[in-house]
């Protein structure tokens, strides 16, 4: 990685160059100036900043206040009356991407990058993939790898939980430029629906893609208007890859071949013996999950401790993606069996193991289904409560569909907020609610998450199995733009069995 200084006017012509400069007063001597940071955060603007006006949130007064605070210039699709210091683009997002990968001076030559995308399974995936690297950087004496991830964010310089899935571009190159100054090797990236339509790794070109399955998801008016736009926003990742890697269960597959088109390679995994990587066999133990992997260069016995067979998918998905890498199979052997994330299908129990509590981030149709599956097979004759809660302005389709899954499964359920954004939290849970009562599911609303699992605790309804869902392992909340403490969802089970045993052992003791 080559370290260069920039002015500002070796970003004027590179936007001029590709077409989305519109137009600027900074010309003359001041073009010289150069520019040492770049954002598009007010609050973090320092005196030789370019200031990156973007975004439906935004106001002028942030950008007075960055003039104030030193930014030589600003980048804006729109003139702002009365601000000099401008440098007018046709394509705010694609201006960020081209100026923040200059700016960082292109990292990601030094790096090997993992990308993965997908509607369900991409976080676990994700943490597969960087147990293996961990392990094999272990083994080989070299620097944890990097990563970013819906729940933490890891750069060998910042270490963070995180606020999105996938960051905006400037974050991206910033945390790629971190990594290969720290000594990073390799990066693990979850890449979502929204990051690829809206150009957070645009410029990036990963390694290896996965891409884990595709179903109905993230379909609203601020997000994704159908199904369609929601897919193929997905498959642009397989525009920037070297290599590719694909699930042939998912019934979409045959499509995602046909738009890569044989222009990079292709890895396939799944459970058919055609496959590149497959599974021929699982077997359920009391200490895990044993699969057998077959690959074109070895066979080998593999074991998960996460429970839930959807996650042998998930591993063969970071099988396959370390596999194009020419990672050994002993150090994948070695990660996946000690592999976990934490907050995902997290068990814990009360003392007299009335209560079984899982914590997991289930926060759309298809991740409860497979919850609310795997706790009906494995805990049949338990009775099942949801706690749970989903995201405020967007997805509006998911509480039609949770609701539905939920009030089909459960005997009980407790509504809570999860991040209610500029909603009203009432609105998102009379949402919900309303599908519950058309299937007879009881239910009470509770918005703080620490007194809703606690109802759900104390319900009293015989033996149960309460799926607490959404947060994990998530320690804030997201209200009206503002990113806010918030206890755990492992933190406040933790306390409410505690509240619950201690009465019971009271209880005992008054007798």
């Amino acid at each position: 990685m080559i370290n260069k200084i920039y002015k500002i006017k070796d970003f004027i012509e590179a936007l001029d160059n590709s077409g989305m400069l519109m137009g600027t007063d900074m010309w003359g001597s001041y073009a010289e100036t150069e520019v040492t940071n770049l954002t598009f955060d007010s609050r973090k603007v320092t005196p030789g900043t370019l200031f990156i006006a973007k975004g439906v949130h935004f106001k002028e007064e942030y950008l007075f206040s960055s003039l104030e605070k030193g930014a030589v210039a600003y980048i804006s699709d729109r003139i702002i009356a009365g601000r000099e210091k401008y440098i007018a683009v046709n394509d705010i997002r694609g201006a960020m991407a081209l100026i923040s990968r200059m700016f960082y001076c292109d990292p990601q030559t030094d790096l090997t990058t993992f990308a993965v995308t997908g509607t369900k399974g991409k976080t676990t995936t994700c943490y597969y993939l960087k147990e293996i690297l961990d392990t094999y950087a272990a083994d080989t004496s070299t620097r944890e790898c990097g990563f970013m991830s819906t729940i933490d964010t890891y750069d060998g310089i910042e270490r963070f939980e995180s606020t999105n899935t996938t960051p905006e571009s400037p974050d991206v190159w910033r945390h790629f430029y971190n990594a290969v100054k720290s000594g990073i090797e390799n990066y693990v990236v979850e890449v979502s629906a929204q990051a690829l339509k809206y150009q957070r790794v645009e410029g990036v070109t990963f390694n290896v893609a996965g891409f884990t399955n595709i179903d109905n998801d993230h379909i609203s008016e601020v997000e994704h208007p159908t199904f369609e736009d929601y897919f193929y926003s997905k498959l642009k990742l397989f525009d920037n890859c070297r290599v590719a890697c694909v699930n042939t269960d998912d019934p979409k597959c045959g499509i995602m071949l046909d738009y890569i088109n044989g222009r990079v390679p292709v890895i396939t995994f799944g459970f058919n013996e055609g496959d590149t990587i497959y599974c021929k066999s699982i077997e359920t133990l009391p200490d895990g999950i044993y699969f057998d992997v077959v690959t074109p260069l070895w066979e080998r016995r593999m074991k998960i401790t996460m429970p839930g067979e959807f996650n042998v998918k998930n591993a063969l998905c970071a099988i396959a993606m370390t596999y194009a890498v020419g990672i050994p199979p002993e150090s994948m052997g070695k990660a996946l069996a000690v592999a976990r994330t934490a907050g995902r299908m997290q068990v814990f129990k009360s003392e007299d193991e009335k209560v079984i509590v899982i914590v997991d981030y289930a926060h759309n149709k298809n991740s409860f289904e497979t919850l609310c599956e795997y706790v009906c097979r494995t805990y049949p004759d338990r009775k099942k409560i949801a706690c749970f809660g989903l995201h405020g302005s967007k997805s509006q389709n998911r509480r039609e569909e949770v609701g539905k899954i939920v009030g089909a499964c459960c005997d009980y359920a407790v509504i809570c907020e999860k991040d209610p954004a500029d909603e009203p939290f009432e609105k998102i849970a009379r949402e919900i609610t309303v599908h519950l009562e058309a299937l007879g599911c009881p239910f009470d609303v509770e918005e703080l998450r620490g007194d809703a699992i606690r109802r759900a605790v104390f319900a009293d309804i015989g033996e149960s199995v309460i799926m607490f869902a959404g947060r994990g392992a998530e320690t804030h909340v997201i209200r009206k733009g503002a990113v806010l403490h918030y206890p755990s969802d492992i933190e406040t089970t933790i306390k409410a069995l505690g509240e619950y045993d201690a009465e019971v052992a009271a209880k005992k003791a008054s007798v």
